[in-house]
């Protein structure tokens, strides 16, 4: 089973390419941004990895995929939004 959804503010896709069904949150990403001055690198994006899922980020040069990595590795500082590991029980 897969599925694919699509931010199309930053052209960036997530695909999920294995499904088990366990609810388990891994990481939760909720309204994340991140502005460098007046461009805007990472636009509201939100999504949630489970337990037992696998995803890739997909998209072109510029469409935030490294960016939105860094923020959830705490190497790059978010504008607004925010995100948790394990439920916010695991910081990194």
């Amino acid at each position: 089973m897969y599925a694919v959804t699509k931010n199309h503010s930053f052209r960036l896709t997530f695909i999920l390419i294995n499904q088990i069904n366990n609810l388990e949150p891994i990481l939760s990403i909720n309204n994340l941004t991140k502005k460098f001055g007046y461009l805007t690198a990472v636009n509201d994006l939100s999504f949630t990895i489970n337990r037992g899922n696998v995803y890739g980020i997909l998209g072109p040069n510029g469409s935030g995929k490294s960016t939105t990595l860094g923020i959830v590795l705490n190497v790059v500082n978010k504008t607004s939004g925010d995100f948790k590991w394990f439920d916010g029980n695991i910081t990194t």
